[in-house]
């Protein structure tokens, strides 16, 4: 039998700290809507997907606009060629060749004010949210149509360094905190017992750079 907990619940994995010396670059990113676990059986699930679509928006605008990603933008089409995937293509912000990483402090507010949460619960809504931060991969059921081209933070979620979570109720009700009630690509949104209100903090460790695979490719 899993424990249950008392909100707000504060939880860390640290897989190696990031160096507070070194250059970082710095944003934050938003999610509004459903978010359930990523267990056993819905390790596929297409959710993953909806969030990752969700946020390709605001992470092309951190590419237009945060240095020194603003530099490297030519290179977007060319970085894009190497992660096809069923009909689009995807664009990594984190990628393993670079050597970059990141570390994530995520505040996650919720909706079901049922009574305490299962920590086994929190734990799996965390791993569909992370995998939605990373590409797809073989056997994942992403959605056709739309954009070609998809943003994402990560090429594998193994680049996460450092992970925080603070979870707490989330007392609003979805029109109150978004003035147009959208949250996914499903359809309208819904007063729903799993909705969820996430801010992620994103800090990238490392110096941003062109892959030494698009070298010899550039014009």
């Amino acid at each position: 039998m899993q424990s249950e907990q008392q909100l707000p619940i504060y939880l860390e994995w640290s897989y190696f700290s990031i160096d507070e010396t070194e250059q970082q670059m710095e944003f934050h990113l938003v999610y509004q809507g459903e978010l359930t676990s990523s267990g056993n059986r819905n390790k596929h699930t297409p959710l993953k997907d909806s969030i990752r679509l969700y946020l390709s928006n605001q992470l092309e605008n951190v590419w237009k606009t945060k240095k020194p990603l603003t530099f490297l933008t030519k290179q977007i089409p060319k970085l894009a060629e190497r992660f096809p995937f069923n009909e689009k293509h995807y664009v990594p912000m984190i990628q393993k060749e670079v050597g970059l990483s990141c570390a994530l402090d995520i505040l996650l507010l919720r909706g079901d004010l049922g009574g305490p949460i299962v920590s086994g619960d929190l734990d799996g809504r965390i791993k569909t949210l992370i995998d939605a931060l990373r590409l797809p991969v073989l056997g994942e059921s992403v959605s056709h149509g739309g954009a070609p081209l998809v943003y994402c933070l990560l090429e594998d979620d193994k680049l996460v360094s450092e992970i925080k979570v603070t979870a707490d109720h989330l007392f609003a009700t979805p029109e109150q905190v978004i003035e147009c009630p959208k949250t996914n690509l499903s359809g309208g949104l819904k007063d729903i017992p799993r909705h969820v209100l996430v801010l992620i903090h994103v800090k990238i460790k490392g110096e941003f750079s062109v892959p030494a695979s698009l070298l010899d490719k550039r014009n």
